[in-house]
């Protein structure tokens, strides 16, 4: 027996071939393996999720965009910035807003309810708002009181139109429009064009003030 056959049988696929050459042409285009093109078949893996999974493992490479880089750090970055992936959780999400949100979850909850009778912190005040319009604090807080506060303090008209309103609130600086009042404080903690409404001297910040006094 010639070594060129010596060893030309697929073991995953169970079949035998004339020569190691026609086994390797195989193993390349068979979709049950799944060759790492640094190593080559001495790399073959079972499904293409661990070879991706390899490849960013063992040479910080992109398989979608077919890239490669010398550290770890530069493949991080490129993965973050071209396919929203969360370093801290190793997620990947479908658009940056969506990338952008679930890293508030990582935040530190720093911000206190602002009911004296709830010992929860949350990571923001839109994250405390959610809690608030629930009903599940045990302040007795709700989206009704959440609601009438922002229509009572004295900066709702730049931020308020009508309870009636399918979406009574909208931001003063990109007219966008939200059912809820965490919605609002949701787009304007994430968007730096709009983060400055929030801030001692805007409008929202004084909203802000305004709730923690009343609720």
């Amino acid at each position: 027996m010639s070594a060129d056959t010596r060893d030309a049988t697929c073991t995953r696929c169970n079949r035998d071939f004339r020569s190691t050459a026609s086994r390797n042409h195989h193993t390349w285009f068979s979709k049950r393996h799944h060759i790492c093109v640094f190593c080559g078949f001495k790399a073959d893996f079972t499904s293409n999720n661990a070879l991706i999974k390899h490849l960013q493992d063992a040479h910080y490479a992109c398989k979608p965009c077919g890239t490669w880089y010398n550290t770890y750090d530069e493949f991080e970055a490129h993965d973050t910035k071209f396919h929203n992936r969360c370093g801290l959780c190793d997620r990947y999400f479908a658009n940056e807003n969506n990338l952008r949100m679930h890293r508030r979850i990582h935040d530190p909850r720093t911000v206190k309810c602002h009911s004296a009778s709830c010992k929860k912190h949350f990571p923001s005040f839109s994250a405390m708002l959610i809690h608030l319009e629930a009903g599940n604090c045990p302040g007795g807080t709700d989206l009704v009181q959440v609601n009438m506060l922002a229509e009572i303090c004295y900066q709702a008209r730049k931020y308020f139109t009508s309870i009636k309103d399918a979406c009574p609130f909208f931001c003063p600086r990109c007219h966008r429009e939200y059912r809820l009042l965490s919605g609002l404080f949701q787009h304007v903690e994430t968007t730096l064009a709009c983060r400055e409404l929030a801030g001692k001297g805007g409008c929202l910040g004084k909203l802000k003030k305004f709730i923690a006094k009343n609720v």
